[in-house]
C-alpha cells in the first residue's frame, strides 16, 4: 500500500518539477553578419559581435545566440517583438556598416567593413493558407481532350455483344432454377409437421 503512495507522490512531484520548468525559446529573427575581409583577426570579429549584441539588446533582442558557420560567417539569432526593417536600420546606424551589393566595391579599404543581413524566421507551423495548422493541396489537373470516333464506337460494339452474352446465359441459368423449384415444390413441405391438436 505504501508503494502506491509513493509511486504516486513521485509522479505528482515529477509534475509540479515539469511544470516549473522555463518554456524553451525559439528565436524569430536571425542576423548574418559577414566579414568582406577574409584575414579579419579573432579580436575584431569579437569586438564586431560584442557591439551587434550590445545594440541587439538596446532594440529590445532576448535569448540571443551566436554560431559560426563553415564559411566564416556569423549567425545571431534571437527572439524579438520589433520586426525586422527597424532592427536593421539600428544596426547599420549605429555600427560603421557597409553593406555592399554586388557589383560595388568599398570606398575605404582600411576600415573594417561587414554585411549585415537580418531574417525573420518562419516557423515551420506557419501557413499561409490563412486556416490555422491545415494544409491545403491544390489538384492541378490537365485535361488532354481528342476526338476519336472509332476506338468509341468499337468498344461499344464489344459492350454491347458482351451485354446481351451475359443477358442469355443468366435467362437460361434462371429458367433452368426456377423450373427445378417447381418440379420439386410438392415434395417439400410448406408446413410445421407434427400432430394436430
Amino acid at each position: 500500500m505504501k508503494i502506491k503512495w509513493y509511486i504516486s507522490a513521485l509522479i505528482i512531484v515529477f509534475a509540479v518539477l515539469g511544470m516549473s520548468q522555463e518554456q524553451s525559446v525559439v528565436p524569430n529573427q536571425e542576423v548574418l553578419l559577414q566579414f568582406s575581409n577574409n584575414k579579419i583577426d579573432v579580436s575584431e570579429k569579437q569586438e564586431a559581435l560584442l557591439t551587434v549584441k550590445q545594440q541587439l539588446k538596446s532594440v529590445g533582442a532576448k535569448h540571443i545566440q551566436v554560431r559560426e558557420l563553415k564559411n566564416g560567417t556569423l549567425k545571431i539569432t534571437y527572439l524579438s517583438i520589433t520586426n525586422t526593417a527597424n532592427v536593421e536600420a539600428a544596426l547599420s546606424n549605429t555600427i560603421d556598416v557597409e553593406s555592399t551589393k554586388d557589383g560595388e566595391t568599398p570606398l575605404n579599404q582600411d576600415k573594417k567593413t561587414y554585411n549585415l543581413d537580418v531574417y525573420e524566421i518562419l516557423k515551420a507551423n506557419d501557413s499561409t493558407s490563412g486556416i490555422g495548422d491545415k494544409f491545403v493541396f491544390e489538384l492541378k489537373q490537365e485535361y488532354v481532350r481528342f476526338y476519336n470516333p472509332n476506338v468509341v464506337l468499337y468498344c461499344v460494339n464489344i459492350v454491347n455483344n458482351e451485354t446481351t452474352n451475359l443477358v442469355k446465359v443468366a435467362y437460361k441459368i434462371n429458367k433452368s432454377v426456377a423450373s427445378a423449384i417447381d418440379n420439386y415444390s410438392y415434395k417439400i413441405p410448406e408446413v410445421r409437421a407434427g400432430p394436430i391438436c
